[in-house]
């Protein structure tokens, strides 16, 4: 269901999925304290992606209109205290074997909006 405790998983890479933050997800995670003070209040959705061995990781996020989905690396517990990597495009990083997760979350401006939409989510491993 993309929440915290049911996640959207990613069985193998390369992985692509479509979605829409303003017909699905929660608002779980406000802050993601340990990667930026952004407003990341609007609803999110949870990918979680375990890796065997060392792991060249490229994940992509693309909005589209007007939408604003950034997308935060987190490992375990995922909270916002344990963000390893935020963007609102692209994050790459390498990763050792373990289980992280993906939160999707829509940005709030400064005038208080909520930037929820559809996004595509582009996961690969790089060589």
């Amino acid at each position: 269901t993309g929440t915290l405790a049911d996640p959207i998983v990613i069985p193998s890479l390369p992985f692509g999925d479509y979605r829409d933050t303003r017909t699905a997800g929660p608002s779980t995670i406000d802050r993601y304290t340990s990667c930026s003070q952004a407003n990341e209040s609007g609803p999110e959705l949870f990918y979680k992606l375990t890796v065997t061995q060392p792991t060249n990781l490229r994940i992509m996020v693309m909005s589209r209109g007007t939408s604003d989905i950034d997308v935060h690396l987190l490992d375990t517990p995922p909270d916002g205290a344990h963000c390893m990597a935020r963007n609102d495009k692209t994050i790459v990083t390498t990763v050792q074997p373990g289980t992280y997760y993906l939160s999707l979350d829509s940005y709030v401006n400064s005038a208080g909006t909520v930037l929820s939409g559809q996004y595509l989510l582009v996961v690969i491993a790089d060589p």
